[in-house]
């Protein structure tokens, strides 16, 4: 496999900065946006971000966290992506909670100062998390030729 048919890992990489652009919108959003239009402009860029999220999350765990642990099972990677694993149910709890908050923002304005908080923490969560896969489980995948081979073979699956 060339490096170039293994570039899905990377593009990974590519979909954080994505995500962590699309919060930074969000928090300008937030900040900038005269108070009458911010719910509705939230609930804009929300609800597809989520759905970006569900499906980055789904990409890692059914291609890249599989292929990992069926390649190297070892207590790092293990542990590692034990860790990621959990991290996606927090950041899917997140969003929800921020949307729900959006939807009441208009009934009640006290609650932008609690989504930009929410918001800002979510921020770190994913920067830290996508540093935690590109920093320590990207490079123990791209030494290991077995898992981006497995990771090869189930990509194609899973966008079939």
């Amino acid at each position: 496999m060339t490096n170039i048919d293994n570039n899905f890992v990377l593009s990974l990489s590519k979909e954080h900065k994505l995500i962590l652009e699309t919060l930074g919108e969000i928090d300008a959003i937030l900040k900038f946006t005269p108070q009458t239009e911010v719910a509705g402009k939230l609930k804009a860029v929300i609800e597809p971000f989520k759905a970006k999220l569900v499906e980055h999350q789904e990409l890692e765990e059914k291609v890249i966290f599989k292929a990992a642990l069926e390649s190297m099972p070892t207590e790092t990677i293990i542990s590692i992506v034990l860790r990621l694993q959990k991290e996606h149910g927090k950041f899917l709890a997140d969003v929800e909670a921020i949307y729900f908050n959006l939807l009441h923002l208009s009934e009640n304005t006290s609650l932008q100062r609690t989504i930009e908080t929410n918001l800002s923490q979510l921020s770190t969560l994913i920067k830290k998390h996508a540093s935690v896969e590109v920093k320590e489980l990207f490079p123990l995948i791209t030494n290991n030729s077995r898992c981006r081979q497995l990771i090869d073979q189930y990509s194609k699956k899973h966008t079939s």
